[in-house]
């Protein structure tokens, strides 16, 4: 078994919209403007052996709007229905907690978890990104002045809405031991895990059987938390093969018809 590496998750620079603010048009709700803030990841894995430190890029893509993120790092609690449940840590830090981007800026996010991984079980936290207004009292401490801050100011005047995105960070146990069992009706695949990963179920739009481009088929995503199940329907009266991932690694399962 080869090692897990990080290079499949981190290594890929994607823009990611984490926050868009829309202006309102004297003619009923239009986009005429709009604002900006990407991270380059949506999701982090920290392995253990490795060093507990991960560097997110926040970027501002608007065109002229200057404006402030707010950092909060959280612990994700998922429960035995698979819902997930949001509380406050010390064991996961960010730095900054604060920042101001310039039109066009790019910041980086240090996340540092301070809690060593469990021998056995994952853990996950979540990182939210929301963008706001910058306080015209920042904007000054900046060294803009009354004519820059006030520009910005009008700038802002029609905003009605703004909204953020985050980052789950999933922290793997010092043991990682996986395994992905499944059995098979008429009607459905019923997936079990009984490992101590989070495996993934790859999403294929369009699954065609024997070669066959006239009948095909498309296997959706899904995450199996360890010790949770998930079934999939559809009927038995062919063999197929569905692909997961544990951390960067994948695997398949290959899955009979039901006699």
């Amino acid at each position: 078994m080869r090692p897990f590496s990080r290079k499949s998750i981190c290594g890929v620079k994607t823009k990611i919209l984490l926050a868009t603010l829309v202006a309102c048009s004297s003619v009923g709700f239009a986009p005429s403007a709009s604002a900006q803030i990407a991270v380059n990841a949506v999701t982090r894995t920290m392995l253990p052996n490795q060093r507990p430190i991960e560097n997110v890029d926040v970027s501002n893509f608007s065109e002229n709007r200057i404006l402030q993120t707010n950092i909060i790092a959280e612990q994700s609690l998922i429960n035995d229905d698979g819902t997930e449940r949001i509380i406050p840590t010390t064991d996961f830090l960010v730095a900054p907690t604060s920042m101001i981007l310039r039109p066009g800026e790019m910041k980086k996010a240090r996340l540092v978890l301070r809690k060593p991984p469990s021998d056995k079980e994952e853990r996950y936290y979540r990182v939210t990104f929301k963008a706001a207004i910058p306080d015209p009292l920042r904007l000054q401490q900046m060294g803009l002045d009354q004519t820059e801050v006030d520009a910005q100011n009008a700038l802002s005047a029609n905003i009605s809405m703004i909204s953020g995105m985050g980052i789950f960070v999933t922290v793997a146990p010092k043991e990682i031991n996986p395994k992905l069992t499944w059995t098979r009706d008429a009607k459905a695949i019923h997936f079990k895990n009984e490992g101590n990963t989070s495996i993934e179920m790859r999403l294929r739009k369009e699954y065609c059987f024997d070669g066959n481009k006239n009948d095909c088929i498309s296997l959706p995503y899904q995450r199996i938390y360890p010790g949770q199940s998930w079934s999939y329907e559809i009927g038995g009266d062919k063999p197929i093969v569905y692909y997961y991932k544990v951390y960067d690694r994948t695997e398949k399962a290959i899955i009979g018809a039901v006699k």
